[in-house]
């Protein structure tokens, strides 16, 4: 398997940490006292630094996540010297979407004009991407498909809510929504080994640590984990933050 290009496109609106700790002393001054405040500056300071992420991208008023997963498409079919017609496949890997079903992949090989292609989406958080990468080289060896195109956008959790309470178990729900975003990676080992030019990977997953990332649906307690809490089982408003796409 070869990949051919990687392309990504970002929003216009940048936001800083500082902006974060800004926002978390303006929506909490009148609710929490100094000490308590100071608590969750430190740990969200804490947080912040853990993530590595110093900017993170948020789509301004007059723009949409899709048109950010079909600009990095083009880019990367231009940057790749494939047209729409000689792609095989898409598989969308986002955290981001728009609706369950159908697949978001769907309106991505629409859109790009993908009409020799079949589409749906891979769900598994952040390895997303690297199960997708499975599938299409099992696809490319097993000679089916030739060309494939990977999708993904990324979310940007709207992490701060007008109040914070000390005592609600925040420190939870930040650790595990860590604001740029991204996902604790203790549930899955990666392995990425090069030779001759040859890219072979290695997956496994540790189920039992499922509830590190969670985004629960309304009808999640119906099946009866104690790893949901009934009271974060509401979609989170969001923005968006990069998208990359893979040929």
């Amino acid at each position: 398997m070869k990949i051919l290009s990687i392309e990504h496109a970002l929003p216009a609106r940048r936001i800083t940490n500082d902006w974060v700790l800004e926002q978390v002393r303006i929506h909490n001054r009148e609710t929490l006292s100094p000490s308590e405040l100071e608590l969750v500056e430190a740990r969200l300071t804490r947080f912040l630094a853990s993530a590595g992420t110093e900017v993170r991208y948020a789509v301004e008023k007059d723009e949409r996540a899709l048109d950010l997963c079909l600009n990095a498409g083009r880019a990367a079919l231009a940057t790749a010297g494939v047209g729409p017609n000689e792609i095989d496949f898409v598989l969308y890997v986002g955290v981001c979407r728009g609706w369950t079903e159908p697949a978001m992949a769907n309106v991505v090989q629409a859109e790009l004009g993908l009409g020799n292609a079949t589409c749906f989406d891979i769900v598994d958080a952040c390895a997303s991407w690297l199960q997708a990468l499975h599938v299409a080289h099992a696809y490319l060896r097993g000679g089916i498909y030739r060309r494939g195109l990977i999708v993904n956008c990324r979310m940007r959790l709207r992490a701060l809510p007008p109040g914070l309470d000390a005592r609600d178990g925040r420190r939870t729900r930040l650790s595990r929504r860590r604001l740029d975003g991204r996902r604790s990676r203790h549930g899955h080992r990666r392995e990425r080994r090069h030779h001759r030019r040859r890219l072979l990977l290695h997956v496994q997953n540790f189920g039992e640590h499922y509830a590190l990332c969670m985004f629960p649906l309304a009808m999640a307690p119906q099946f009866g984990t104690d790893a949901v809490d009934e009271r974060h089982c509401t979609h989170a408003g969001s923005s968006h933050s990069p998208t990359s796409s893979w040929v």
